[in-house]
């Protein structure tokens, strides 16, 4: 009956299978233009550059804000121009647009390079300095000469109320080595003497009995303590 009916239905059982495999192959295909665009925008990411702008405090101190520019993509960064929708003072008559990378720009960054120097001191004017927002836009090319551009917003009220516990490690670092420096300066050049202990071979045992016998009473004392 099975064989009959395959011999019967053989046309349709052949167009079935066709209509399958016609099938299966157009999904297929287009799972592979799919792969391969994605390929193609992947390999595309992994060489194209892009220009971040952000602030944030010093290490330092809070109190100064920091502006940072890095090549956060995976390819290097060419004319890189900078244009600020108004200016900024950056200390007593000294402009950011003043400084050399607004000006003329920068000709090249490289994947992770970061560039990052002083803003602002809160301290100073903190009123009128914890409102002022200014857009930052930076243009530059990729190797095959594309422009990319992007905007930033600089927003110096983002840090009020901020504050910060404790000190930075690497502040602290700092600190102790220059603390060991002037101690060092101070022995080298006469102005404090160096306290050393010189022991022999007789003050070394001197020390063992002396230790021993703290150690003999303290389980005597011990040892009386358990039988009580």
């Amino acid at each position: 009956m099975f064989w009959e009916f395959l011999i019967q239905n053989n046309g349709v059982i052949i167009l079935i299978f066709t209509a399958i495999v016609t099938v299966s192959t157009v999904v297929y295909a287009i799972l592979t233009c799919k792969l391969v665009d994605e390929t193609i925008k992947m390999r595309k990411a992994q060489t194209e550059p892009k220009i971040s702008i952000s602030i944030q405090p010093a290490e330092q101190s809070i109190n100064v804000v920091e502006m940072i520019i890095q090549n956060t993509g995976y390819g290097p960064a060419y004319d890189v121009s900078f244009k600020l929708s108004k200016d900024f003072e950056l200390i007593k008559n000294k402009y950011l647009s003043e400084m050399g990378f607004i000006k003329r720009g920068i000709g090249y960054i490289a994947p992770g390079q970061k560039i990052k120097f002083f803003l602002a001191n809160m301290i100073e004017n903190y009123e009128k300095k914890s409102n002022i927002s200014f857009n930052m836009r930076v243009a530059y090319k990729d190797k095959t000469n594309k422009i990319k551009s992007h905007n930033y917003k600089i927003d110096l009220s983002e840090f009020k109320g901020m504050l910060r516990l404790g000190e930075p490690p690497l502040h602290k670092i700092s600190k102790e080595i220059e603390k060991i420096q002037e101690d060092l300066h101070s022995i080298v050049c006469g102005f404090d003497k160096l306290n050393v202990n010189i022991y022999d071979r007789k003050d070394r045992d001197e020390k063992d009995k002396e230790d021993k016998s703290k150690l003999e009473k303290l389980e005597r004392e011990m040892e009386s303590l358990k039988n009580k």
